[in-house]
């Protein structure tokens, strides 16, 4: 006959094991998100993003290799840098007036063909646009556009 248990002994949850449950519980606490982010993976998977990706991982000496021969080229070097320097310039420029200012770009280039059918501008025509200060506060913008062509110092 079995001896008669008197005390029972639970072995001691090690941290590893603490973690794990605790990881678990909040798995199951974010059962939205994980289907969100499932979903999400399931599109990139379809789409052929996901292989792509992977293949690129695998061989991503050969990957960096093409990407840094690339960049290296003054073509595009000179892209990059002129991409970043419209950057800098359009984080400088007050979105709601360069909105304004492309919405208006955008009217004018479309009436364009408009501009052809009227009356060519004569110098008096111009000096009478150019009081209006509209006109004249974008002249000056231009002209100090221009000036910047030839400044050697970076004055802000």
């Amino acid at each position: 006959m079995a001896k008669q248990i008197e005390k029972i002994s639970l072995e001691p949850v090690s941290d590893k094991q603490d973690n794990m449950v605790g990881l678990l519980n909040d798995l199951m606490n974010m059962d939205k998100e994980l289907a969100a982010i499932l979903a999400i993976l399931k599109k990139v998977s379809e789409s052929g993003l996901l292989e792509a990706m992977a293949a690129m991982l695998e061989r991503n000496g050969e990957v960096m290799s093409v990407v840094f021969n690339e960049l290296s080229q003054k073509e595009n070097s000179n892209f990059v840098r002129n991409l970043l320097t419209i950057y800098t310039l359009l984080s400088r420029v007050d979105p709601e007036r360069l909105g304004r200012f492309m919405k208006n770009l955008s009217r004018s280039i479309n009436a364009a063909d408009s501009f052809s059918n009227e009356k060519p501008l004569g110098l008096m025509a111009i000096g009478r646009e150019m009081k209006n200060p509209d006109v004249s506060a974008g002249l000056r913008v231009l002209l100090s556009a221009a000036r910047g062509f030839t400044i050697k110092d970076d004055k802000e």
